[in-house]
């Protein structure tokens, strides 16, 4: 995926430029900044780098499974859901930027 740049120095992953219906994208990035052109579409997890017991994705496959079986018209939606549930969690852990 190409990869641009703000003005504030974060690189930035471009989504439009897939050339796919946004209603029907997700990214799933432990960089928030990644998305930002595209904030609806994007999942914020945590950090994976040397973490052996990471678990991130594999806590998210129900929820991903559930938007690819349903077939929603626009799966933003339902991120926002995901994204509320994530935020708890993280919450629930001690981690207070996600």
């Amino acid at each position: 995926m190409h990869t641009s740049t703000l003005p504030n120095g974060n690189p930035v992953k471009d989504l439009s430029l897939l050339g796919r219906d946004l209603t029907k994208v997700c990214i799933i990035d432990n960089t928030k900044s990644n998305f930002e052109l595209q904030p609806k579409n994007g999942l914020h997890i945590l950090p994976f780098y040397d973490n052996q017991k990471d678990t991130e994705l594999k806590d998210l496959l129900p929820d991903l499974l559930k938007i690819a079986k349903d077939n929603y018209d626009d799966i933003r939606k339902s991120l926002e859901g995901i994204r509320s549930n994530m935020k708890k969690r993280y919450k629930a852990l001690g981690y207070k930027t996600y």
